[in-house]
């Protein structure tokens, strides 16, 4: 994911001042699988971990792109969109935070998107990685 993210703050150097980039926070933090694993907490609780593992999640859009469903671009597109969804909000507050007017902020996010999306297509590798995709399981009784 994070491949995602530098090209978030790419972007963003394009269409920030310095005080906005400086106060440009993604509130997300991925931890590793040890990290997800709390045995007080589990004790409080009185749960038993049964299993702890990495688990590699089914992209059905890379599916579609590998099988020759889906173009590049289109790939592009829909991780641009996915993105998009999540981290748009984040970038309103942060225009709207220092003082920019509703109006310049909806002109900043059109213009930002369409130079993350071309921003993508720049760097195919970081878009069809297949170790990116992985989540962490854990199974408690």
């Amino acid at each position: 994911m994070s491949n995602y993210f530098d090209q978030l703050y790419i972007c963003a150097q394009s269409f920030f001042t310095e005080q906005e980039l400086a106060h440009f926070t993604v509130p997300l933090y991925l931890r590793t699988l040890s990290e997800c694993i709390d045995h007080e907490l589990y004790d409080r609780c009185s749960l038993k971990l049964i299993k702890a593992e990495l688990s590699r999640l089914k992209v059905p859009m890379l599916d579609m792109y590998h099988s020759g469903q889906l173009t590049f671009d289109q790939l592009a597109k829909v991780f641009s969109k996915a993105f998009q969804s999540t981290m748009e909000p984040l970038i309103y507050q942060t225009l709207k935070t220092h003082g920019r007017s509703t109006e310049e902020i909806e002109e900043i996010s059109k213009d930002f998107w369409v130079v993350y999306e071309d921003k993508l297509k720049e760097r195919p590798n970081l878009v069809v990685n297949t170790n990116q995709y992985v989540c962490a399981c854990l199974v408690l009784k």
